[in-house]
């Protein structure tokens, strides 16, 4: 677990601010952070963004499902394992030919600056099948290409991935009969960090040597950083009266939160397994925030202070904070020695 990388990243991230999503607590529900999306994914809505959102999406660094491999590349930069046609127009899985890969960021914006208006399906129905109907969760669609997406924020990756991949292929299929074009595809599995894919999945995945899939991950806060970057300040600053930029400003916010929190919850999970390895009885209380260490005299509570050092406060039996000790700076070597060595120093164990 990259835990010194962790503790570097959240230095570079501001303070978290709670945001009317997570009030509302929207922002633990896919269905309405799927909705919110959508928004932003169409391109003729009043954000007046264009397609600024799929611009982003395509040029986020996206990741294998099978995390036994390392790859990372962007979506267009190199398109292996795109779903294209062989000569005798059947669909076939292969990696993409040389004049196929879009070389560089320029080459990807002139590829988005040629779209046609982008249409967003949300819980798009497949097929029926011999099962209950399957629900793909955003479904992009252009004269130019298809973006299949997976939004994958609270549970595990067990969806059903080949048959949303089949419902595309079939999709394409009735296109290219009606209008003789072929559009490029892409099949996303957005998600706030890595997930190990189910057993099913995984069998999936596997099929045929690997070329059965073709989706990848693409990480929440990833695409965010490359969102952030693409949207002019000047729409923020002059779009006081632009209820989009204000939704925008509160989404942008809450992934930035998410991201924050992971990588404390990472941190913090790390150093309860320290102190349970260094014979203290520590718990990890995910949702509050804390690592508590239970003595015979009272209770510890290790937390955040902010993103750059831990607290340690003393707290009664009955659960009333005595004291509260100076930070502790993440930056320093060894930072759970450190932190176990303070402990010991606070009172005798």
């Amino acid at each position: 677990m990259p835990i010194n990388k962790y503790i570097q990243d959240l230095k570079n991230l501001s303070e978290p601010r709670k945001t009317f999503m997570e009030i509302m607590k929207v922002n633990r529900s896919e269905v309405h952070m799927a909705n919110l999306l959508a928004y932003f994914f169409r391109s003729e809505e009043n954000h007046k963004l264009g397609n600024i959102f799929v611009e982003a999406l395509l040029m986020t660094n996206s990741y294998s499902l099978d995390l036994n491999e390392n790859e990372s590349k962007s979506i267009l930069f190199k398109r292996k394992r795109k779903l294209i046609k062989d000569s005798e127009g059947q669909f076939i899985f292969q990696d993409a030919i040389e004049e196929q890969i879009l070389e560089n960021e320029k080459e990807i914006q002139e590829f988005i600056k040629l779209l046609t208006p982008v249409y967003v399906k949300t819980e798009d129905p497949t097929s029926t099948t011999d099962k209950k109907q399957k629900r793909i969760d955003f479904v992009l669609t252009t004269n130019e290409c298809v973006i299949c997406i997976e939004f994958k924020i609270n549970h595990e990756l067990n969806n059903p991935l080949e048959i949303y991949q089949n419902h595309i292929v079939e999709i394409e299929k009735k296109f290219q009969e009606e209008h003789n074009l072929q559009r490029d595809l892409f099949f996303v599995v957005l998600t706030p960090f890595k997930k190990p894919p189910s057993i099913s999945v995984q069998r999936f995945i596997d099929r045929d040597d690997g070329k059965a899939n073709v989706f990848s991950q693409v990480i929440l806060s990833h695409f965010f950083k490359n969102l952030t970057n693409k949207i002019p300040k000047e729409y923020f600053k002059e779009n006081t009266n632009n209820y989009s930029s204000q939704y925008l400003t509160d989404l942008i916010q809450t992934i930035n939160n998410r991201e924050i929190n992971f990588k404390r919850h990472e941190v913090l999970k790390s150093l309860e397994i320290y102190l349970n390895n260094s014979n203290l009885n520590s718990v990890f209380h995910s949702k509050k925030g804390f690592v508590e260490i239970k003595t015979a005299k009272c209770n510890f509570k290790i937390r955040f202070f902010d993103n750059q050092h831990f607290q340690i406060e003393r707290w009664s039996a009955d659960n009333k904070r005595l004291e509260t000790y100076n930070p502790i700076d993440l930056s320093v070597p060894n930072i759970f020695e450190l932190t176990l060595k303070n402990l010991n120093e606070i009172e005798s164990f």
